[in-house]
């Protein structure tokens, strides 16, 4: 009976916990949108920052987040922000236009991914996300591998049936392709974005090195090494140096 008693009370407990956490989420939430409408677009900002530190990891925190900061004039956070939707919902049109917006609006002009395997891996980020596209190769795979299966069983292959196997095994493999480059990125190349107004690139992981060149906020770039406080990376043109890791944030949540 006691331990009833006691089950109980620490279900009322976490059920009580639970609705707090509720409205506290919707308290601030409400206060961000005010703040924002009200053109506080820094303490909107602020406030859509104590929610995904909360936890709050779902797209339309992120989105409007980024839409603070870009109207706040802080290009770097908003395309982190931005990223970190696109992460979630990749197809939503006016978010691939305000991330689209703030690439032309920032200092550095850069290409797309440098090397045949990280442009392969990020050119279908604003088509899927990598659960929906690991879904999909597994799915054409498990359909590919039971009709292969199914002419085996057979044992007579027409000339249509050849046709077919080849044809959607091409499609099969470069999705495999497609999914082995975009989880290599992401996982050995993850993407971080400069988030300070300018910083030195400098020839080793440290400020006694050579200065190289000079970034500015919202440059995308790609994480190659980490050192002692510092971060090695690639750019989209090739270029590649070293930079205090306070000078970023990976996109990734």
């Amino acid at each position: 009976m006691a331990r009833k008693i006691v089950l109980c009370s620490l279900l009322i407990l976490i059920c009580h916990t639970l609705l707090l956490a509720q409205s506290d989420f919707e308290e601030i939430v409400t206060q961000a949108k005010q703040a924002f409408e009200q053109g506080q677009y820094a303490e909107a900002a602020e406030l859509y920052t104590v929610l995904v530190e909360s936890g709050a990891h779902d797209f339309d925190v992120f989105f409007n987040q980024g839409l603070a900061y870009y109207n706040a004039g802080n290009l770097g956070y908003a395309l982190v922000a931005f990223r970190r939707a696109q992460a979630i919902n990749p197809r939503v049109q006016a978010l691939n236009l305000n991330i689209a917006r703030v690439r032309v609006e920032r200092v550095d002009f850069l290409p797309d991914d440098f090397g045949v395997l990280n442009s392969v891996g990020a050119s279908t980020q604003t088509l899927f996300t990598t659960v929906e596209l690991s879904w999909l190769t597994f799915i054409l795979w498990t359909a590919w591998f039971s009709y292969c299966l199914f002419l085996s069983l057979r044992r007579r292959w027409s000339q249509e049936a050849r046709i077919g196997v080849l044809a959607s095994g091409a499609i099969v493999f470069a999705l495999v392709f497609l999914l082995f480059s975009r989880m290599n990125l992401e996982n050995n190349r993850p993407l971080a974005v400069v988030v300070l107004p300018s910083v030195e690139v400098m020839s080793g992981p440290a400020e006694t090195y050579m200065p190289l060149y000079r970034l500015y906020s919202a440059t995308e770039l790609r994480i190659v090494d980490r050192e002692s406080g510092w971060v090695r990376f690639f750019l989209g043109d090739g270029r590649q140096g070293w930079m205090p890791d306070s000078a970023i944030l990976e996109t990734g949540t």
